[in-house]
């Protein structure tokens, strides 16, 4: 019976490296846990969210469409990334390809501030009426809170 476990256990490790290599993705593990993971595109997603819910997927995405925006606004999470875009897509590479950052998925504060960002920009609001409507909802919270809240707004 413990044969089996194991095997088993081996067997799915040898799955779970085989998928990840097939990708042709490049993975990097940072210091703060989160990872950076490189595609060839923003139509290729990466491993970290290919289980995510399509409304955390859609954030990703609209986080290039809103890209001007979301580079001059802050995480408000207490991460060290200088805005909120580098927390969803740490860079675009001049080949087009993307660093997808997982800080994204697992920051509620995070979700919650990008999806805001991308709901008064998709409403026609400026820039200036972004950063202060952010700036009041946000300023001065720090740290970690429930992936879901503010999520549906």
């Amino acid at each position: 019976m413990v044969y089996k476990g194991i095997r088993g256990l081996l067997l799915f490790i040898l799955i779970l490296a085989v998928t990840a290599c097939s990708t042709g993705n490049k993975q990097e593990q940072l210091a703060n846990g989160d990872t950076l993971e490189t595609t060839a595109s923003i139509h290729d997603t990466p491993i970290f969210l290919e289980h995510a819910d399509g409304e955390l997927k859609n954030v990703y995405q609209l986080a290039l469409t809103h890209k001007d925006i979301m580079q001059k606004i802050p995480v408000y999470d207490g991460s060290s990334y200088k805005n909120i875009f580098e927390a969803f897509l740490y860079k675009v590479n001049p080949d087009g390809s993307i660093v997808w950052n997982s800080h994204g998925s697992n920051s509620g504060k995070a979700i919650a501030v990008a999806t805001d960002v991308i709901a008064m920009s998709e409403e026609g609001k400026s820039l200036k009426e972004i950063e202060k409507a952010i700036n009041k909802k946000y300023a001065g919270q720090y740290g970690a809170d429930s992936p879901r809240l503010h999520y549906n707004q």
